[in-house]
């Protein structure tokens, strides 16, 4: 759905469809009642368009960019950001899933 604004690929009136039908089984999945929808659902909308985002803007910059770079800058600019909040939300790994976490 972004894709048309960013890139100039539209989408015919069946994909739209498809998009409509997934979102509306998402919405009966997570809350199969007629209710309020809570702030875990703003953030997974959130999460949802941020991703579409990157996917788009990965394939933009793919015309310009070497594979390895976007690699390099997709897996850095998350450590960058993440790194520091680590000290107030860390927790550490009950009942030995640390030494599977640390084998995988």
């Amino acid at each position: 759905a972004l894709a048309g604004p960013l890139l100039g690929e539209w989408a015919g009136w069946r994909r739209w469809l498809a998009i409509l039908t997934g979102f509306v089984g998402v919405l009966i999945i997570t809350r199969p009642g007629v209710g309020v929808l809570g702030i875990g659902h703003l953030f997974a909308l959130g999460s949802m368009l941020s991703n579409s985002f990157y996917v788009i803007m990965t394939r933009r910059m793919s015309a310009t960019e070497t594979p390895e770079s976007l690699i390099l800058f997709s897996a850095l600019a998350p450590a960058v950001l993440l790194v520091p909040m680590l000290p107030f939300s860390h927790a550490l790994p009950q009942d030995g899933w640390h030494w599977f976490i640390l084998l995988m």
